[in-house]
């Protein structure tokens, strides 16, 4: 059986955001059914084989045309599924919705063509979350809708804690993503921790995000200790920090848990998250923030340094990787 997987943006680094969960999903169909043969294509250029595993680039225009036994989209509900649809040679085709503006998508005139096609076409639509499902079954029959987990990865964390309670921030500083919040948050519970740390792992350039790396060092000049990183191996941050903070101010209109979450789960790392998308139904309250202000982050991060000994990450996410995996595979080898 040929199975290809198919990513809208490029696969590479595997260590990334959806790139991880595609990975994850096609190393685990590796190992529990070696006999199938498994391809990804991505948007990239050039092509490479990695443990078995056939990573094909293609351009955007150029990646509909190919012939599988499944083929199976990973992403939000782009225009690139009504392409995938009607040009590529499947015998059965599935869809995992990740992410995406769904509703704004799914009002406009090539977007109900996408629905029209799907509903003729795909066998069956993998979601996450309530959050997701809800807005699914306004566009699909709920006959067609199946429920997953997503995929964790299950490691010994790469280095042990740091000795001092570290704090870490892993995103573009920018104010929906709650760097603000952060920096005056730290300020405050620095009072009570003079040693507490912040690493600030930037993605963007340092130019976009001047006004930032000032305030960092006015108050690094006033006794912090705060540290910005730009390349950085997520899972080697994850495991040194104490808490992660994943403080998005700006609900948007999409639809996944933040796949970070994952990774810190992954890590052994607690955090402190938004309640945004699905993410209420997995976690636990007092890992949550129902709104991004600088007081509750405050008694959220004091909650936790308090108690860290006596939190614990058990929930209904840490399933293994195979699980979720196997239940898909069963759908592809259906009648």
């Amino acid at each position: 059986m040929k199975i290809t997987l198919v990513l809208e943006q490029n696969l590479f680094p595997l260590h990334d955001g959806l790139r991880k969960q595609v990975w994850f999903h096609a190393l685990s169909l590796r190992k529990q059914h070696p006999k199938s043969d498994i391809q990804i294509i991505n948007i990239a250029q050039g092509n490479r084989v990695q443990d078995e595993i056939s990573i094909i680039g293609r351009r955007w225009w150029n990646m509909f045309f190919f012939r599988t036994d499944i083929l199976h989209y990973f992403g939000s509900p782009s225009p690139i599924v009504a392409g995938l649809l009607l040009f590529s040679g499947y015998k059965k085709a599935f869809l995992s919705i990740t992410d995406g503006a769904v509703s704004e998508f799914w009002k406009s005139v090539f977007s109900r063509q996408s629905v029209f096609l799907i509903r003729r076409k795909v066998s069956r639509i993998f979601y996450f979350t309530e959050y997701q499902r809800n807005i699914l079954a306004t566009y699909f029959d709920t006959s067609i809708l199946c429920r997953v987990l997503p995929y964790i990865e299950h490691f010994t964390p790469i280095k042990e804690k740091s000795p001092h309670p570290r704090l870490l921030f892993m995103s573009h500083l920018s104010k929906h993503k709650g760097i603000d919040v952060v920096l005056e948050a730290y300020v405050r519970v620095l009072s009570r921790y003079p040693n507490l740390e912040l690493v600030v792992a930037d993605s963007w350039l340092q130019h976009k995000n001047a006004k930032y790396y000032e305030q960092i060092d006015s108050i690094n000049n006033r006794g912090g200790h705060i540290v910005v990183k730009k390349q950085i191996e997520p899972q080697e941050e994850l495991s040194e920090s104490w808490i992660y903070l994943y403080t998005f101010t700006e609900v948007v209109n999409t639809m996944a848990v933040p796949i970070s979450l994952y990774e810190a789960i992954g890590c052994q790392t607690l955090f402190i998250s938004s309640d945004i998308w699905g993410v209420s139904e997995y976690f636990p309250e007092e890992l949550l923030l129902f709104k991004i202000e600088t007081d509750l982050l405050v008694e959220k991060i004091f909650y936790i340094l308090e108690k860290y000994s006596e939190i614990s990450l058990l929930h209904k996410l840490q399933v293994p990787d195979e699980v979720s995996t196997d239940l898909i595979f069963r759908y592809y080898i259906a009648k």
